[in-house]
């Protein structure tokens, strides 16, 4: 039995005690109304004033008592709500976690049969302007050949908004920068792969506009 259910059964003995105590008190009170005799009187007013004396004991023993498991109550509650907090916090990490995992898996892209293959040669490269064209990320087709841009439906955008790279394959690009922009087969459809200066990388739709 853990120290709260201790207080409880303590607490439930101490007040059969101070159900006792008050029978014995109404006991003494009503011998002290019968009383007929002034030696009965003042034998029932002494058995009255010791009965009286224990019930107020008891009384504050059951008070304490009570009092201290509502202590022992909002201790425990308080106990509860931070365990309650810090599993909130650890399964919001752990889907956090997850949900950024799920995010760069996605991201690793491989098409098959008819489709292209989408690959990064290094899980460390992000396409910057600094980077040579052997760098970046190329379509290829399932023999291994590599496909050209000027054989996809290729168009020119506007970037409205800076994007800064998040996957390795995706592309840095500044407001203003021109790219050409072409869809691959199974590409995301909220990306375009997009390409500058020799540099190739997946870009949101949402940052560019189409020309």
């Amino acid at each position: 039995m853990d120290k709260h259910g201790l207080h409880i059964a303590q607490h439930t003995k101490e007040r059969k005690v101070l159900n006792s105590k008050r029978l014995d008190l109404d006991a003494c009170k009503s011998r002290l109304r019968k009383a007929k005799t002034v030696e009965s009187q003042a034998a029932a007013e002494a058995d009255l004033r010791i009965a009286q004396t224990e019930f107020d004991k008891q009384v504050e023993i059951t008070k304490l008592l009570l009092e201290g498991i509502q202590t022992a109550h909002t201790n425990q509650l308080k106990c509860l709500r931070d365990f309650v907090d810090l599993q909130v916090s650890y399964f919001a990490q752990a889907h956090q976690t997850m949900a950024d995992l799920q995010r760069e898996l996605s991201g690793i892209l491989t098409f098959r049969g008819s489709s292209a293959v989408l690959v990064s040669s290094n899980a460390d490269f992000i396409p910057t302007s600094t980077k040579s064209s052997s760098n970046a990320i190329k379509p290829v087709a399932e023999n291994g050949d590599a496909i050209k841009v000027s054989d996809l439906a290729t168009r020119q955008a506007r970037v409205i908004l800076d994007y800064d790279a998040v996957l390795p394959q995706e592309m840095s690009v500044r407001q203003n920068d021109i790219l050409i922009v072409y869809p691959l087969p199974g590409l995301d459809p909220d990306y375009m792969m997009a390409e500058k200066g020799g540099v190739r990388g997946r870009v949101p739709i949402s940052f560019l506009e189409f020309r």
